[in-house]
């Protein structure tokens, strides 16, 4: 549990209530920092993100950005993320490579600047 409320911290919550919500008691950007710090907890080798930065203000991507970038950096032979977005800039600045999806087809584009 110490593990998961530093996890919590580092995404933008301390408060470690937050973990045992009554429904509508968070918001959809905390809802989706917690599944972030739940997840990272676990220490995947790839982490699969669906839309991480879907329902958070500016503050909060930015914050999810940090997160998700210092877990792939403290092992980079050794972890990895693949995220979907419809947000390209986060894309472009967390990953080092990006794909996009055209009429069916996968392109890849040039390595991104993260």
């Amino acid at each position: 549990m110490p593990k998961l409320l530093a996890i919590l911290a580092d995404a933008g919550i301390s408060d470690p209530d937050i973990l045992h919500p009554y429904p509508g008691q968070v918001s959809e950007g905390q809802l989706q920092r917690i599944c972030l710090a739940r997840a990272l907890a676990q220490r995947p080798t790839l982490l699969l993100c669906d839309e991480p930065t879907a329902q958070l203000d500016p503050i909060a991507t930015a914050r999810t950005t940090e997160t998700i970038t210092r877990y792939i950096e403290a092992d980079p032979a050794g972890r990895g993320a693949l995220i979907v977005s419809h947000d390209a800039q986060f894309l472009h600045r967390t990953c080092t490579t990006v794909f996009t999806l055209a009429d069916g087809t996968l392109h890849t584009a040039a390595p991104s600047e993260a």
